[in-house]
């Protein structure tokens, strides 16, 4: 960890390693990510994926669903489309579809200010082709998540 300011005032924050957290779509690939959180990068996987899961499950399912969830969490089977990746791809997790929440451990995160004033964080992403590629094959294989009672899809 580092708190620096550049020559020029923008570089307010660095770390060298961490878990980000985005609403993402894989199924376009051009839409803007939403940020959600960062985990310092030494988490354990299965923490962030039961945190991801319950921030899936609190964003995108109505309240009946959810109390059904509080109740039994297998009765939903959300945690069927949780999945983190062991192995080549261990360094990402996603939960759900359309959108998903998609944790992954980037290198070089910075917190930084722009020349409007306004802060935003940037990092040096990996490539993960091979891991998108099967998501996208599992995406295209099941409906978008849907709620009936939330109109929420």
């Amino acid at each position: 960890m580092q708190m620096m300011e550049s020559i020029d005032g923008r570089l307010l924050y660095e770390l060298t390693s961490a878990w980000v957290v985005t609403w993402k779509y894989f199924s376009h690939e051009d839409a803007p990510e939403q940020f959600v959180c960062i985990f310092e990068s030494k988490t354990r996987p299965d923490y962030i994926l039961r945190r991801i899961e319950q921030h899936y499950v609190s964003e995108r399912l109505s309240f009946a669903r959810q109390l059904a969830y509080a109740d039994e969490r297998d009765s939903l089977q959300i945690h069927e489309q949780a999945h983190y990746v062991l192995g080549t791809y261990k360094n990402e997790i996603w939960c759900g579809l359309h959108p998903t929440l998609y944790a992954r451990k980037v290198e070089t995160i910075r917190a930084i200010r722009d020349t409007m004033g306004k802060e935003q964080l940037v990092w040096d992403d990996t490539d993960h082709s091979a891991a998108r590629a099967e998501i996208l094959d599992r995406l295209s294989k099941q409906p978008a998540d849907y709620d009936d009672e939330s109109g929420v899809g």
